[in-house]
C-alpha cells in the first residue's frame, strides 16, 4: 500500500478517517521518516523531496483524575503547547547544524 502526502499547496492539514483505518500509522511513519530526513539517513519511500518543517502531533491522550483533568482539557492543554512557540527552538537549531 502507498500513501503520498503534499504540503505544497497548504500548511496546515487535518486526517480524518473511521477507527481503525491506519491513520495514527500513516502519522507515525511521516514523523519517523522526516527525522530519518534530517539526520541524513535513508528515507522509507519510492520518492521524498522533504523541506525542514516542524511537526505536531496530538494522539493518545487521557484524562487524569488525580490531576483533576478532563479529556477535553487535557486535548486544550496540548493544544496551547502546539501552538506556542518552543523556548528551545534556537537552540535547537544551533545544534543541527553542527
Amino acid at each position: 500500500m502507498t500513501n503520498s502526502i503534499d504540503f505544497d499547496k497548504q500548511r496546515f492539514m487535518i486526517l480524518s478517517g473511521s477507527n481503525m483505518s491506519g491513520k495514527s500509522t500513516f502519522l507515525r511513519t511521516l514523523g519517523v521518516n522526516l527525522i530519518l530526513a534530517r539526520i541524513g539517513a535513508p528515507v522509507c519511500a519510492s520518492h521524498a523531496s522533504i523541506h525542514p518543517m516542524d511537526v505536531w502531533v496530538s494522539m493518545r491522550l487521557a484524562d487524569s483524575l488525580a490531576e483533576n483533568e478532563s479529556y477535553f482539557f487535557a486535548e486544550v492543554k496540548r493544544l496551547k503547547e502546539i501552538v506556542t512557540p518552543p523556548k528551545w527552538e534556537i537552540v535547537l537549531y544551533c545544534w543541527m547544524k553542527y
